[in-house]
């Protein structure tokens, strides 16, 4: 991981759709709490709301399930093939891809996340860095109203 040290500094808290998102960042920053957000990278940033993005162009369950290596992971890890598997299963929704390899793969779907996303983050680390430096950055501040 780039800083270790920053998870144990903060809470992250799954949220929503964008609206959800602002409107909570919204709701913690009234109550003076130092907040920040992170969003798909598909629907962008916006700094001096203190709203950032992951890095790419695409959901971010694309970009880490559509990535090859992490594909080759899953596949010589559970021996099976993503594409393969979505086709079967009748969806494009990448929001149920760790759902469907779970499934098959008789585990739950935060665990096939989790070591996908590590998977894709030790891979692409120089590409989180400025998501990472805007985290630090913003996470050891004065709550901003």
């Amino acid at each position: 991981m780039l800083n270790k040290d920053i998870l144990a500094s903060i809470q992250i808290h799954e949220i929503g759709d964008t609206k959800a998102v602002i409107k909570a960042l919204q709701v913690l920053k009234a109550t003076g709490t130092n907040a920040i957000a992170v969003r798909d990278a598909d629907i962008g940033d916006d700094p001096a709301s203190k709203i950032f993005s992951f890095p790419g162009s695409q959901p971010p369950e694309k970009e880490v399930f559509e990535n090859d290596d992490v594909r080759g992971f899953i596949n010589n890890k559970y021996d099976i093939d993503i594409k393969w598997l979505l086709t079967q299963a009748g969806t494009n929704d990448h929001h149920k891809i760790s759902k469907i390899i779970a499934t098959k793969i008789s585990s739950i779907p935060d665990v096939v996340a989790t070591f996908a996303i590590e998977k894709y983050v030790t891979l692409n680390k120089e590409e989180f860095s400025d998501l990472v430096s805007q985290i630090s950055e913003n996470t050891f501040q004065s709550p901003s109203r």
